[in-house]
């Protein structure tokens, strides 16, 4: 089983003023086949139909999109695109009532009606802060990583031996040895590991986002992650 995640950042293909360049899609595209994973989790996608459009018109039509609409209020969905040939069932369930900026998307994977696989897939609130009540998004970021790791914790009492994923972009730096406050409650809480720390990779093959200062120099950071349960870290 091959899972990935992918930020593919504002995927508008409808004609607004948000759709995204066909040079853009057609790079994300290859980038995807070349990888050809059986799941494919998905942040920033502007709507099911725009999901729709990418796998048939892009990726050969080889992927089941699974997208329901969250709190987003620029329209930006989180979803996911999974392999026709993996044999597997599925159920979707969104957790954008317990007051996300977007959306927790559940994903439960059956296999021969056992569930094999449950992923709690997160984009949380960026270090934007518009009001200005909030610097740098954090309390709300807080708020809502306590309320995912509740959602995690009902879901492990209920299903004990199932291995739960919990992935995203989670808009900040929530490495084990290098973690901003908001974060440490994922290490305090439970066994989660990052798959990033156990490959033991350095700063600059972590990179998944590149941030430029005001004067114009690029920091590299890790913002997203594939946080894996004891059951799956070997």
């Amino acid at each position: 089983m091959k899972i990935t995640q992918f930020n593919v950042e504002n995927l508008f293909l409808l004609e607004t003023k948000d759709q995204k360049p066909i040079e853009k899609v057609k790079w994300l595209s290859k980038t995807i086949l070349e990888i050809s994973p059986d799941i494919l989790m998905l942040c920033e996608v502007g709507g099911l139909e725009s999901l729709d459009m990418f796998n048939s018109l892009y990726l050969n039509n080889l992927f089941i999109p699974f997208l329901i609409p969250g709190n987003s209020d620029r329209g930006i969905e989180i979803g996911f695109l999974i392999k026709k040939s993996f044999n597997c069932s599925y159920q979707y369930i969104s957790h954008k009532e317990k007051n996300f900026s977007r959306d927790v998307a559940e994903l439960r994977v059956f296999k021969n009606n056992n569930l094999e696989l449950i992923i709690l897939l997160v984009h949380l609130k960026s270090k934007w802060d518009r009001e200005g009540n909030d610097p740098n998004g954090f309390l709300k970021r807080s708020n809502e990583i306590k309320e995912l790791l509740n959602i995690y914790q009902t879901i492990q009492n209920e299903f004990p031996n199932c291995p739960i994923i919990i992935a995203g972009d989670l808009n900040g730096i929530a490495q084990k040895n290098n973690c901003e406050r908001e974060f440490r409650e994922i290490y305090k809480q439970t066994s989660l590991l990052d798959i990033l720390d156990l490959l033991n990779l350095s700063e600059q093959e972590r990179t998944t986002f590149v941030h430029f200062t005001k004067d114009g120099q690029p920091e590299n950071c890790q913002i997203d992650y594939i946080f894996l349960p004891e059951l799956l870290q070997n």
